[in-house]
Parts: structure tokens; sequence; C-alpha cells
């Protein structure tokens, strides 16, 4: 019995130290991968501004945010797991690699379903990597999560009418025009009249002119 408690007592007495350190080692972990997100904050709101300078410092970004992230979804840091995966998808747009940034939202979509915004950025980024029928999928969910959101719906149109849809974009573009911030209904009006041009509509320039007031 005595060996027995003896046994007991130097595992505890080497289990304890162990426990302690790998709870320092995970808590040091997310620190610096929480240090390395706010560094990353600032760098990409200064590179994705220019195409080569995103090219020469966004590679080494990614990376850092890509190492921090288990340490980060470890520690259950929801809201920083998001902003990495968003600053890469800023780096990745500015990089022009839109398929990546397609992926990099789709995380977020994961983890924010309900959220339009990440939705209608991923549209954008497929609509940018040419994935059309996947951008007008992703546009779709924009839209019906957020029916009264000006930029999802002219963001439709726009896709909608790329992919031949045209029956589907000329009532996008009715809605988008209700929704138009004053400053933007004649560009949009534009937009609008062109489509109808296209498709021959001889009354393209009065049913411009219902919404755009121009």
């Amino acid at each position: 019995m005595a060996i027995r408690k003896k046994l007991v007592l130097l595992i505890v007495a080497v289990s304890v130290p162990v426990f302690f350190l790998a709870t320092f080692m995970q808590n040091w972990g997310a620190s610096v991968a929480e240090k390395n997100l706010q560094d990353a904050s600032t760098q990409v709101r200064i590179v994705k501004k220019q195409y080569a300078s995103a090219q020469a410092h966004c590679p080494a970004i990614i990376r850092k945010l890509q190492t921090g992230l288990p340490e980060l979804q470890q520690k259950k840091s929801t809201p920083s797991v998001m902003r990495s995966y968003w600053l890469m998808a800023d780096c990745q747009t500015a990089m022009r690699r839109h398929s990546d940034a397609a992926n990099s939202y789709a995380q977020l979509v994961m983890l924010e379903p309900q959220a339009a915004r990440w939705h209608g950025q991923r549209a954008e980024s497929l609509l940018n990597a040419g994935r059309l029928s996947e951008a007008a999928r992703a546009s779709r969910l924009s839209v019906q999560l957020k029916p009264d959101d000006f930029r999802w719906r002219l963001q439709e149109a726009r896709i909608l009418s790329k992919i031949g849809r045209f029956d589907a974009a000329v009532h996008a573009y009715e809605v988008a025009l209700k929704l138009a911030p004053l400053e933007q209904v004649n560009g949009v009006a534009d937009e609008f009249n062109q489509l109808q041009k296209m498709l021959g509509n001889a009354e393209y320039d009065l049913h411009a002119q219902q919404y755009g007031r121009i």
C-alpha cells in the first residue's frame, strides 16, 4: 500500500506541472494569435489599397493568420476567428485571388449563416472569379436574408444579367431602383436603360424614368 501511495503521489506531482504547462502554452499561443491579428488588421488596411503592395505583403500576412486560427478556434474566440477570415478575404481580393477570397467568405458564411453581407461578398468574389452560377446562388441568399438592402439587389441584377437571365434581371433592376439612394439612382437607371435597349424594349427610356427620375 505504501508503494502504491507513493506512486499515486508521484503521478500527481508530475501531472500537475504538466497540466499547468499545457494550459500556459495554450493561453500563450492564443495571445500570440490575437497579437498577430491586431497587427494584421493595421497592415491589411494599408496594403489592400494597391495591388503591388498586396502582392508583396499579403502572402506573409495570410500565413500568420492561418497559423493562428487553430489557437483561436481552440479558445472558442469566434469574433477573432471571423476577423481572421475577413482579413484573409480582404488580402486575397487585393491580390485578385478571387476564388481564395470566396473560400474565406465561405468560412464566414458557416460561422454566421444569417448574415447577408457574407453571402453578398462571397457572391462578388465568385463573380470576379468567373464562377457565375455559384455567384448567382450566393447573391440570391443575400437578397433573401436582407431584401431591402440596395447593395445586394443591385448585385443580383448585375449577376442575373451576366448569366443571361434577362427577365429576372429586369425585375431585379426595378427593385434596386426603388431602393437606390438618391445619389445612385441615375447610375443604376443608366445600367437598366442599357439592358432594356439590348433587349429591344422600345419603352426603355420611359421605363427607367419611372424610377430614375432622369
